[in-house]
């Protein structure tokens, strides 16, 4: 009994999965047929279907954007986050700036040169600690942190700012 009562279940089982696939291929087959007669409407479900992909993506992508500029602002310290680059109206303006002070005053390169004139040491080298000695001026003119330049030594040897 318990086996006529599983081979009835499997039977309807299979008769309910049969109806149901040959709902399917009717509801397609339908679906196609209308498709073949208006081809406008199938254009413009696939256009529809191509934009709703489209923005999915963008969508995911501005996410991921938005992700890593949040993530660069915040999980790197001040100073790193700090950057030298300006745009192009900043360089040109300050580059005018610079120009004009040139002009007026004496730069800072030639006091410095006149301040080294005594001390032996290779060009290169004389270059360098002329670079620094500039930069470190400039920075304690404007109130700036040195970048680029890691002090060492004992104490008291005038690392400070």
């Amino acid at each position: 009994m318990h086996i006529r009562k599983l081979k009835a279940e499997a039977e309807q089982n299979r008769k309910r999965n049969i109806e149901a696939i040959n709902t399917i291929v009717t509801h397609v087959a339908s679906s196609l047929v209308s498709a073949s007669k208006n081809p406008r409407q199938v254009m413009v479900f696939i256009s529809y279907i191509a934009l709703l992909a489209t923005g999915i993506y963008t969508a995911r992508e501005v996410a991921k954007l938005c992700r890593v500029i949040i993530e660069s602002a915040l999980g790197k310290p001040k100073l790193v986050r700090e950057t030298t680059r300006k745009s192009s109206i900043h360089q040109g303006f300050d580059r005018i700036v610079s120009w004009f002070i040139e002009l007026m005053v004496p730069s800072a390169q030639h006091v410095q040169e006149d301040i080294f004139h005594d001390v032996v040491l290779s060009n290169d080298l004389k270059q360098r600690v002329l670079s620094i000695a500039t930069s470190a001026s400039k920075v304690r003119k404007n109130d700036a942190p040195h970048r680029h330049i890691l002090f060492f030594g004992p104490p008291g040897t005038g690392k400070q700012k």
